[in-house]
């Protein structure tokens, strides 16, 4: 953990807090009165909430969220951060605040740790990443991010080769120069549009850090450390073949941790009553099937609604499943969400016994 914590009192203000956040390159503040942990103050959050004036008190928009002891274990930690998709969490020892733990800090000790030394680039990344080119429009660019739920994207020519990265912290610096044409800030927080003639190639970031697909994860994970960023395009002959990110570090770092059920993440979609029960209900029955072949320990499904409402809309889902020795992925797209969920996770089924099929079949020749 880190015990130089950036805090705020619950008096202060959301203008005061969110800048010590841009200061800082944080996006989580715990609130304190004296030593006493009372909250935290989530980006996330605030972000839903664009008419809070900002001279609101913290105090009145904090959540008591969750928080860790000193004694807790890296891998609980990890799955903990994952399931509430916290990028830190506070540290709490009889109700006093004494550290935060960030996925920075979890990456840095996969960094140095040996455990993971024989996991490679190509073991854990996210393959055939989504990417756009030089010429898109930023518009859609940030939408892209938007549905496949990532932070930056991959930049390419017109040959498919990797040129640079667009990630949200490029946009953020974007709206603060064009920032000229918001209402006053003293009125609320506000979103601005991106302007629909602005190109990729405006914006994107040359200085990009990459990966080759042989490299050590502790290489990765140093790596990411180093250049303060939450991702790498994993390159081969000059075209991105993967992304492994911060996500992913701390997907591997929860293998470590007894396996006590599977922990399942829905993002993307709008809570509807009885969406949810049904996608979990599809979800649990396919990974009972999939138990018997392997081990199931982590689910992360992102849903993004195309059209209109739940009567007329059309789903796409992005999923990632991690068991006790290797990372399934796949996607699917259908006209009723619960028909796209039942795609996904049967192509997981077929993923998984395929594995299982080469496994036995191996096991008999070496016989």
């Amino acid at each position: 953990m880190s015990k130089e914590v950036v805090s705020a009192l619950p008096e202060e203000t959301l203008a005061q807090v969110l800048t010590k956040m841009k200061e800082r390159g944080v996006h989580e503040i715990p609130i304190v009165n004296g030593k006493r942990h009372l909250g935290m103050v989530m980006h996330s959050v605030l972000a839903k909430h664009r008419n809070l004036p900002l001279s609101t008190q913290v105090g009145h928009v904090m959540v008591q969220g969750a928080s860790l002891s000193p004694e807790e274990t890296l891998p609980n930690a990890a799955e903990i951060m994952m399931g509430g998709s916290y990028a830190a969490l506070p540290v709490v020892r009889k109700g006093e605040l004494v550290g935060i733990l960030s996925r920075t800090d979890l990456t840095r000790a996969v960094s140095e740790s040996k455990e993971f030394e024989g996991l490679l680039a190509k073991d854990v990344m996210t393959p055939n990443p989504q990417t756009v080119r030089l010429t898109d429009g930023v518009q859609h660019a940030r939408s892209l991010m938007k549905g496949l739920d990532e932070r930056s994207i991959p930049v390419v020519d017109e040959e498919g080769k990797l040129v640079g990265s667009l990630g949200i912290q490029d946009l953020t610096a974007f709206l603060e120069r064009e920032r000229d044409n918001e209402r006053p800030a003293s009125q609320g927080i506000v979103r601005k549009k991106v302007p629909l003639d602005t190109k990729v190639g405006d914006l994107m970031n040359s200085n990009h850090v990459t990966a080759s697909p042989d490299e050590p994860l502790p290489v990765l994970a140093k790596r990411m450390v180093e250049h303060a960023i939450s991702s790498l395009v994993v390159v081969e002959n000059a075209e991105p073949v993967g992304i492994v990110t911060k996500q992913d570090v701390l997907e591997v770092l929860t293998r470590l941790r007894p396996v006590e059920g599977v922990l399942v993440k829905i993002s993307g979609i709008e809570e509807e009553p009885g969406v949810y029960e049904g996608l979990y209900a599809i979800i649990e029955r396919s990974l009972k099937r999939i138990s018997r072949l392997a081990r199931p320990h982590i689910l992360n499904v992102h849903i993004v609604q195309h059209q209109g409402g739940l009567d007329n809309a059309k789903y796409s889902v992005r999923a990632r499943l991690t068991t006790e020795h290797r990372l399934f992925y796949t996607n699917a797209a259908e006209w009723d969400v619960f028909r796209a969920m039942d795609e996904t996770m049967r192509q997981f089924e077929l993923q998984v016994r395929k594995v299982k099929d080469i496994q036995v079949t191996s096991k008999r020749s070496r016989r």
